[in-house]
Parts: C-alpha cells; sequence; structure tokens
C-alpha cells in the first residue's frame, strides 16, 4: 500500500525529469501539461512545474486546466513541495472556483483515496507519496482556473518535486549534530 502523507512545508531537494507534454486544455498552452515517469533511470534531474504567467510574475489566467501526471514505475518516495509565494485564489477548506486538484493514488490494480483540493496560500503543503515495490504508482494532480469567481486570479504555483529511489539497501540512518561553544 502507498503512504501519502501531508505535512507542513519544511526543505525542498532536486527534481524529476519530464516526457513530452499532454494535451492542449482549455486555453491553457501546452506546456501547462507535464508528464512524468520515474524509473530505474531515474538521475535527479530537476522539474518545476508551474501554472502559466509564474516565469514572467504574472497572475495566472482563467479558464484554463492543467494537468501533472506522475508515473513512478520502481520503488521511490516522491515528494513535492511549492515555492513560498505560491497563491491560487481561494479559501483553504472551500476552494470553490479556482484549485490544485490531487487525485486518488493508484498502485498496481489498488486505488487508495486522496481526493484533496487546495487554494489560498501554498506555501505550507508538502505531499509525499512513496511506491514500496516495483508496481506501477500512478498520480495526477490537476490546476483548475475558472471565470466563475468573477475573473479572479493570483501569481499561481510552482511546483517541484523530488524522489528517492528506494533499494533493497536503503537504510535510514538516524543522525544527530552536537554543537559545542
Amino acid at each position: 500500500e502507498p503512504a501519502v502523507i501531508t505535512t507542513p512545508r519544511s526543505s525542498r531537494g532536486p527534481t524529476i525529469t519530464t516526457t513530452p507534454p499532454g494535451p492542449l486544455q482549455a486555453e491553457c498552452l501546452p506546456e501547462c501539461n507535464q508528464n512524468i515517469v520515474i524509473d530505474s533511470s531515474y538521475n535527479g534531474e530537476q522539474l518545476d512545474w508551474s501554472s502559466l504567467g509564474w516565469a514572467d510574475g504574472l497572475n495566472y489566467p482563467d479558464n484554463c486546466v492543467c494537468v501533472l501526471t506522475v508515473q513512478v514505475l520502481t520503488p521511490a518516495t516522491v515528494q513535492s513541495t511549492f515555492n513560498s509565494s505560491s497563491v491560487i485564489v481561494g479559501n483553504p477548506g472551500t476552494c470553490l472556483h479556482d484549485s490544485l486538484y490531487y487525485t486518488d493514488v493508484t498502485l498496481g490494480s489498488s486505488v487508495y483515496p486522496f481526493d484533496t483540493d487546495f487554494c489560498g496560500s501554498l506555501s505550507y503543503l508538502i505531499t509525499t507519496v512513496t511506491n514500496p515495490d516495483s508496481n506501477n504508482l500512478t498520480f495526477t494532480i490537476t490546476f483548475n482556473a475558472t471565470d466563475t469567481d468573477g475573473g479572479q486570479t493570483d501569481v499561481g504555483f510552482n511546483l517541484m518535486l523530488t524522489a528517492i529511489l528506494l533499494t533493497p539497501t536503503t537504510t535510514l540512518i538516524p543522525t544527530t549534530s552536537l554543537l559545542v561553544a
């Protein structure tokens, strides 16, 4: 069973490679959609998935749907964090219009519910998904910006993904440090 954990923001690290973008959605540009495959050849290259306008310092456009699909084909832990300036219009817990929506996590033929959407400031959010074995694990994050909120938009988001490949010999060793004055 995959582990799905949402925790407060702490730190970020390297991110993941992408495959060509998916189909055009609504009024969005093709680079809005990303498909990521993490397999045993993953080498720690970076991926930043952002709402349209983020790189140019502009608010995201209305009437836009962007999809990030992550497929994990090897034992690994994938963590997503957001740039501290990431904001989507709305009040957390009641994202009625614009939101980032995390769908179910699928591992092999099993589906684990994770239907959650987020809006407002995203700087607090870290999501971790672990594929414990070599089954195909897939999850999708969808950004939906509608004009049903009267055309309100905000700066949007910049999502960073990191992955740690797990091997039978992977051992997490607790460490401590001692500061002597």
